[in-house]
């Protein structure tokens, strides 16, 4: 993730889509925003964390956790069986 190239490229994307927009338009200044926010978790010492959330995000919840949802009314049976091994969330790759 902390590739120069890989961060580069996705400025410049960030950048030519932000182009199509008025710089005074709410689609301007969230990709701006979105820019900003990448630039600070590039930094090296915030980098490993963002890793860390991205990974336990991505991880499998655990019986209990499924559970708890389940008491909780936010997961049904269905929900819970997901084709992701118990991932709610796709990996995505940034």
């Amino acid at each position: 993730m902390n590739n120069k190239n890989d961060s580069i490229e996705i400025f410049e994307i960030l950048e030519k889509i932000a182009s199509q927009f008025n710089k005074e338009s709410k689609e301007y200044q969230a990709i701006e925003k979105a820019s900003w926010a990448l630039h600070f978790i590039r930094q090296e010492e915030v980098a490993a964390r963002f890793e860390k959330f991205i990974n336990d995000v991505n991880r499998p919840l655990t019986k209990e956790q499924i559970n708890h949802m389940h008491s909780m009314g936010i997961l049904s049976d269905e929900s819970s069986k997901t084709k992701n091994n118990g991932n709610l969330f796709q990996r995505q790759e940034y």
